[in-house]
C-alpha cells in the first residue's frame, strides 16, 4: 500500500456491519473531510517544514481509490439523505463519512434537489434549517454543496 492510503486510512473508523466510516482526520469549514494529498516534485515548502500537498475532499479520495478514477460531477451521501433524525447543516454528522458504498455520483442540480428534499422532510418534523442553509435569512434559497 502507498504511504499515502497508510496515512488516509490510519484517519479513517469503519463503523459496523453497513454502518458509516467516519473520518477522524480534518474537516473544513462546513463540515467536510479533507485530505491534503502529497505534494508534486518541485512544489513549494509550507511554514511548518513540509510540503504543500493539495487539500481535497476525502469522501472523493476513498471514492477514487475504489473506483480507479475520478467522480463524474459530485458525491452525493446516501447515508445522509436515508437518515430521517439528521438537521443536515455543518452539524451533520455524513459530511464525514468517506465509505464509498455511501456515496454516488450526482450533478450539482441533483444534489439540490436531495438537500431541498431532506430539508422539506425536516421541516414537516418541525425542525427548522440551520443558519448555514438558510443563509442566516431565506431557507428558500438553500444550496447544499
Amino acid at each position: 500500500m502507498k504511504p499515502e492510503a497508510v496515512r488516509f486510512w490510519s484517519k479513517v473508523v469503519k463503523g459496523s456491519g453497513d454502518g458509516c466510516w467516519m473520518w477522524a482526520g480534518t474537516v473544513n469549514g462546513r463540515g467536510y473531510a479533507t485530505f491534503a494529498t502529497p505534494p508534486v516534485a518541485g512544489q513549494a515548502w509550507g511554514s511548518a517544514g513540509r510540503p504543500w500537498g493539495r487539500k481535497v475532499q476525502a469522501s472523493r479520495w476513498a471514492w477514487q481509490e475504489e473506483n480507479g478514477r475520478a467522480p463524474l460531477g459530485q458525491l452525493d451521501h446516501e447515508c445522509h439523505n436515508a437518515d430521517l433524525a439528521c438537521p443536515g447543516g455543518i452539524t451533520c454528522r455524513h459530511r464525514r463519512c468517506i465509505r464509498p458504498s455511501h456515496l454516488r455520483e450526482a450533478t450539482q442540480s441533483e444534489n439540490i434537489q436531495a438537500a431541498r428534499k431532506a430539508e422539506r422532510r425536516n421541516m414537516n418534523r418541525g425542525l427548522a434549517p440551520t443558519p448555514e442553509k438558510s443563509g442566516g435569512q431565506n431557507p428558500e434559497k438553500e444550496v447544499r454543496g
